[in-house]
């Protein structure tokens, strides 16, 4: 199949790493993928990286005529069969794209807060059961909503770096390394941690921010730890690609969001037979299930928080079994073969229902 994927974004997050892992996936497979977005944004760079060709259109707002007519022209002109958008904007310009052109129309819907662009597209990918019940309850048809879980690669074998990756992050063999990874902003919770960790008040904690440090969020959370004067036990990494390595270096994976629809980063971790501890919100309980692949606690709760993170240093046992089924769950069910093989599936059933 020959397919344009359309996302507008300038970040690196999560559904940005997942369009990525779509697109080289399906590529090693012998697709062929056309990416379309906005001049010098992170996907944009990869793609290209990656071998994939990059259709650049700003995709300004809602109303940008130049970008649609480009989106259109390049469908007809390479015989595409099918447009898949991605996230509110990307599903307006796949839609439009899709029917001024005569090919089919797919999308992906990445958050429980988004729904008014996806009521005309013919399938709609759901990264989770909570992301589709939102999008059913607000009035798209059921028959047309797939969920597709995120997967993500097995990056296991790095491991191996583990006390190189410690060493180079400047850990003691007695420190308890904990990670997030996560954009700054305040539904991931980055305050609920460090109030946890301040709680905690042990000095073998070491917590790791894996995540683009700007922005007001940031600069909050960071003044935070000033305050808290945990300066020297919390550290900003920034926006990483070595992050299987750093997952690999780590003792516990955290993710207090107070939204979220499905955590890549958290699969991420399973994967790496990471332990975790996560909040109960959005599609986080369809990765974990509490107390068998990890912990789960209240929303906006860091006692919650702090308790579970002190249960799982205090039990080596208990964090080893909960991160040996994380691992065992993320291969039956968070693979990217089986990522890949439920997108050609929702593509196969677009092409056919358009077929007179």
């Amino acid at each position: 199949m020959k397919i344009l994927m359309i996302l507008h974004s300038q970040i690196c997050g999560g559904a940005e790493v997942h369009a990525r892992l779509l697109m080289t996936g399906l590529q090693a497979r012998g697709h062929e993928i056309i990416y379309a977005g906005p001049r010098g944004s992170w996907l944009a760079t990869q793609a290209a990286a990656d071998g994939i060709e990059v259709l650049r259109v700003p995709l300004s707002g809602v109303f940008d005529v130049y970008s649609l007519a480009r989106l259109v022209q390049k469908a007809i002109a390479a015989d595409v069969d099918l447009v898949h958008g991605h996230l509110v904007r990307g599903t307006h310009y796949a839609t439009l794209a899709a029917r001024f052109s005569g090919r089919p129309s797919v999308t992906t819907a990445h958050a429980t807060n988004s729904y008014k662009r996806f009521h005309r597209v013919d399938r709609v990918v759901a990264v989770s059961a909570a992301v589709r019940d939102f999008l059913v309850a607000h009035g798209v048809q059921p028959a047309r909503v797939h969920t597709i879980h995120h997967g993500v690669p097995d990056h296991a074998g790095r491991r191996a770096q583990r006390a190189a990756v410690r060493a180079g992050l400047g850990l003691a063999e007695v420190d308890q390394a904990l990670c997030m990874v996560a954009r700054f902003v305040r539904d991931k919770g980055q305050d609920l941690l460090v109030e946890a960790v301040q709680r905690l008040g042990r000095d073998d904690l070491r917590l790791f921010f894996i995540g683009e440090t700007e922005g007001d969020w940031y600069r909050q959370i960071r003044s935070q730890v000033e305050a808290a004067r945990l300066a020297e036990r919390v550290h900003f990494l920034g926006h990483r690609e070595d992050v299987p390595d750093l997952l690999g270096a780590m003792d516990l994976f955290l993710a207090p969001s107070r939204r979220e629809a499905l955590s890549l980063s958290i699969i991420e971790a399973a994967a790496m037979s990471l332990p975790v501890v996560a909040a109960r919100v959005g599609g986080i309980p369809e990765v974990i299930v509490d107390r068998q692949t990890g912990l789960l606690v209240p929303v906006d709760d860091s006692p919650a928080l702090a308790e579970a993170i002190g249960q799982l240093l205090d039990d080596p046992a208990l964090a080893e079994r909960l991160a040996r089924a994380g691992r065992e769950r993320y291969l039956r069910q968070f693979s990217l073969d089986a990522m890949l093989d439920g997108h050609e599936a929702v593509y196969r059933e677009a092409l056919q229902a358009r077929r007179p």
